[in-house]
């Protein structure tokens, strides 16, 4: 009996559980080995440095080129980067965009709340090109890194992340209208023209895709790999991309902590665990777009606003998270997703990557 070919997302053999070091005796809490330092020709002969064969998402970070303070400085230069482009699109747009906004001349804010909102998701999807510019300038790793051990997003696993990510809201959403029936009603109201409607999900749908990846690529990419530079166990990564995630969204109460807290364990954890952003990614732009699209429907959405959790909506949440975990961890090991990175890691023109 001959075994079918391997999906193109993976290799033959089953990819090495990137939880257990290579020595079973090492202190997970120690740096991760040292990448052999290439000769002087070699390392002049390209910007970029590729991580070393067998290296899980988290150490993606430290090349041959890693040194203690690039991780530092790189996270500086995010945030730096990230501010100057936000702040460069509200003066812009302030200068350019039609009467109807409404632009404040003291707070560069428009008053028109679709607009708003536009401006909203786009001064968060700014942070992808501050965070590509980190990579590479300050680290000299190819921004691809970030996505997956394969150096690039992998497109045909992120859209078999999607119906997950659907299946887990929907069943979050029924748990929690089945916890609270009374919300029905306010999930279900029409207080809008179809005109109004319609604007508002043009702009969710645009902008969504890129905000919710601007998060994916700070906290699960930038803080797990920045944190895996330096020692052999991911969770002190996972663990801080969550207490981040959780604070840019302003939590007004616990609850609301722990729900966006496991969900940046869940969404961390299995980065690591299938090699890359996609599942993150996929369930991030599911849900927001869901969301944003629900409370389209009542009215003019005002993200400054945060919406306080109860224990029914975490409870509601926390199920939603294991069904999407379960079904991804099991359709990544029928796919065989590569959790390491190969043997040969090749550029894209199909050349061994230089060192």
């Amino acid at each position: 009996m001959t075994t079918p070919p391997p999906d193109d997302l993976g290799s033959p053999a089953p990819p090495p559980n990137p939880w257990t070091p290579p020595d079973s005796s090492a202190d997970p809490w120690a740096a991760p080995p040292a990448p052999p330092t290439p000769p002087r020709d070699q390392r002049r002969a390209g910007w970029f440095a590729s991580p070393p064969p067998g290296a899980s998402y988290a150490q993606l970070a430290r090349t041959s080129r890693h040194r203690w303070w690039r991780p530092i400085v790189g996270t500086l230069v995010v945030v730096v980067a990230w501010l100057l482009g936000a702040g460069l699109l509200m003066v812009v747009l302030a200068r350019t965009a039609s009467p109807e906004a409404g632009f404040d001349p003291d707070t560069l804010w428009p008053k028109n709340p679709t607009w708003a909102l536009a401006l909203s998701l786009a001064t968060i999807a700014v942070a992808l090109p501050a965070i590509w510019l980190a990579a590479i300038w300050v680290q000299r790793r190819r921004p691809g890194t970030l996505s997956s051990v394969a150096g690039r997003l992998r497109w045909r696993w992120l859209a078999r992340c999607l119906g997950p990510a659907l299946v887990a809201l929907l069943i979050a959403l029924t748990v929690y209208l089945a916890l609270v029936p009374g919300e029905m009603r306010g999930v279900l109201t029409w207080n809008t023209t179809w005109t109004a409607f319609l604007t508002t999900a043009a702009v969710i749908v645009l902008l969504v895709p890129f905000q919710a990846a601007a998060e994916e690529y700070l906290t699960r990419g930038w803080l797990v790999q920045a944190a895996g530079a330096y020692l052999r166990t991911p969770w002190v990564g996972i663990l801080l991309s969550a207490v981040v995630f959780a604070a840019l969204h302003l939590p007004p109460n616990g609850w609301t902590w722990l729900a966006h807290g496991s969900l940046g364990v869940l969404l961390a954890w299995l980065t690591v665990r299938t090699g890359g952003l996609e599942a993150a990614i996929a369930y991030h732009t599911v849900n927001n777009l869901v969301v944003l699209l629900l409370e389209a429907t009542a009215g003019p959405i005002d993200l400054s606003t945060v919406r306080a959790a109860d224990w029914r909506s975490v409870v509601a949440e926390l199920v939603g998270y294991a069904v999407f975990a379960w079904l991804v961890v099991r359709s990544a090991r029928r796919h065989r997703v590569a959790s390491v990175v190969a043997a040969e890691e090749r550029s894209p023109r199909g050349h061994p990557a230089a060192a």
